[in-house]
């Protein structure tokens, strides 16, 4: 009987991993792109006006937290001369940092990948809606806090639309 528990708890372990690992790696490159769109965004409204620190018709590089606008499109991933291939802007210096397979299943992964992205950069204002859970308490620093939060959380979303959209434009 202990043999049985022992390769079951193995047996679960490694799928654990198998399938942990991944997801992981997934959230954290999410969350790190998530965390870049704001960053850009901020650097783009800051130089918007700003022609040598960011020149019109000028593309930013799509490397995290880098702002070099001297961009030239690189082959990113998918089958060249295919619907699939996939080109970013990057500068002399980065590289993409993109799975590539040279298949067509790489546009999935890049669809994936930005899904994640955005739905970790809408975290934070989810996490605002908390003191909406607790409307019906009686503690008065909850009831004090319900609609200061609600006022952020719709700031936080007003900026979030825009800011994906803008990102995915430039």
């Amino acid at each position: 009987m202990n043999k049985e528990k022992l390769t079951d708890w193995l047996l679960t372990a490694a799928g654990l991993i198998l399938l942990g690992v991944p997801v992981l790696g997934l959230v954290f490159i999410g969350t790190m792109r998530a965390a870049d769109a704001y960053y850009k965004t901020g650097w783009m409204v800051a130089h918007w006006n700003d022609a040598e620190s960011f020149p019109p018709g000028r593309n930013v590089c799509m490397h995290h937290f880098c702002t070099r606008t001297d961009t030239v499109l690189k082959h990113v991933g998918g089958r060249r001369g295919y619907t699939s291939e996939v080109q970013y802007y990057y500068c002399p210096v980065h590289e993409s940092s993109f799975i590539s397979t040279g298949g067509q299943f790489d546009g999935f992964l890049y669809f994936c990948y930005w899904i994640v992205a955005i739905i970790c950069s809408a975290i934070p204002p989810l996490v605002l809606l908390i003191p909406m859970a607790f409307s019906e308490s009686k503690f008065w620093l909850v009831k004090l806090l319900i609609w200061p939060s609600l006022i952020l959380d719709v700031v936080a979303w007003v900026i979030l639309i825009p800011m994906w959209v803008m990102f995915a434009w430039w």
